[in-house]
């Protein structure tokens, strides 16, 4: 397998913003458009289906960088501090499914963050609680997302009404 290098931000940003609006990846993007190309010329190239799962990968990607771009945001303003994210490096390095795994394994001080501050819907746990993703992240990862929440959400509840 080789890498294309698109040295155009511009082209850059065009192909990764119609990747999001048709919610699959750059690659299967990328082999639409020329495959599409390829047949207004009059070669005519078999379009292979995009499993689902790559899919559903794709958009759990997108939405873990919007709610990670959001958790720091929000951290910033409430603690005065500049900060950032090790999550973009773990998707890099280890893709989605294996970093929301190892997220969720394990309570986080930023989901503890989050609990305090009421703010549950910039948690991994709650992209992970979405049944639509039980196909790629299995039952026991949304089952223990579920199950976080479910305590997190008791515990907001205690708390206002005290």
């Amino acid at each position: 397998m080789s890498a294309v290098l698109i040295s155009d931000p511009e082209i850059e940003a065009r192909i990764r913003r119609l990747a999001a609006l048709k919610q699959t990846t750059i690659t299967a993007t990328i082999g639409e458009v020329v495959t599409a190309e390829l047949n207004r010329l009059g070669e005519i190239v078999e379009k292979k289906p995009i499993a689902n799962n790559i899919v559903l990968e794709f958009s759990l990607d997108l939405r873990m960088r919007d709610v990670t771009r959001e958790y720091v945001r929000f951290r910033e303003l409430q603690t005065g501090k500049k900060g950032g994210s090790r999550v973009y490096q773990m998707l890099a390095r280890r893709g989605t499914v294996e970093t929301m795994r190892r997220i969720i394994v394990s309570e986080s001080p930023g989901f503890a963050f989050l609990r305090d501050h009421d703010r549950l819907e910039l948690a991994f746990e709650t992209l992970a609680a979405d049944s639509k993703f039980a196909p790629i992240l299995g039952q026991q990862i949304v089952e223990i997302a579920r199950n976080r929440l479910e305590k997190a959400k008791a515990v907001i509840a205690e708390r206002k009404g005290k």
